[in-house]
């Protein structure tokens, strides 16, 4: 079987040559000299802040921090949720926004955007609207994804981006 494979092979054919860096070298290489790599494959984003920023994992965090209560916060300003009426009365906003979110980590707020990223898209596409005008869009939603065939932790981490969002947007009141 392969004395008839190499005998059908072309003799001028080009072989490949063996690389000049071992795998592992070439890995070495390209993590050293691409920044943006080395954030995708590090084990978070906040350790690669610390050990390239020059940053505590502490100050680390807290940039993470900040950052995720940015992006959920520009959800809650597009959605135009109950709880703007008191932040827009108050002159320093931008240091105001992290305390509705109270001690809750960045990767809770990390997993609570990304989540909502999704569900917001859809909203907009489907209704023209990025918040739910009513339960009935959100079940929809849900259905629409089982349907496709999502994971068993999608529902669960659709309400808890809801319940995040009504929580520090103040739906209920």
């Amino acid at each position: 079987s392969y004395k008839i494979f190499r005998d059908d092979v072309h003799p001028d054919a080009v072989r490949p040559s063996p690389p000049a860096l071992s795998t592992s070298d070439h890995f070495e290489t390209l993590m050293s000299t691409s920044v943006r790599l080395f954030t995708s494959v590090s084990r978070s984003r906040a350790a690669a802040l610390a050990k390239e920023g020059g940053l505590t994992p502490a100050q680390a965090e807290e940039a993470e921090l900040l950052r995720w209560v940015a992006v959920l916060a520009g959800y809650i300003t597009e959605s135009g949720l109950p709880v703007l009426a008191a932040i827009e009365e108050i002159t320093d906003q931008s240091a105001i926004w992290a305390r509705p979110f109270g001690s809750r980590r960045s990767k809770t707020l990390r997993n609570r955007a990304r989540t909502w990223k999704h569900v917001r898209e859809w909203m907009l596409g489907m209704h023209g609207n990025p918040w739910p005008s009513n339960t009935a869009q959100l079940v929809n939603y849900l259905s629409m994804r089982v349907t496709e065939g999502c994971g068993k932790t999608v529902p669960g981490a659709v309400a808890a981006a809801v319940a995040l969002l009504e929580n520090v947007g103040r739906v209920d009141e």
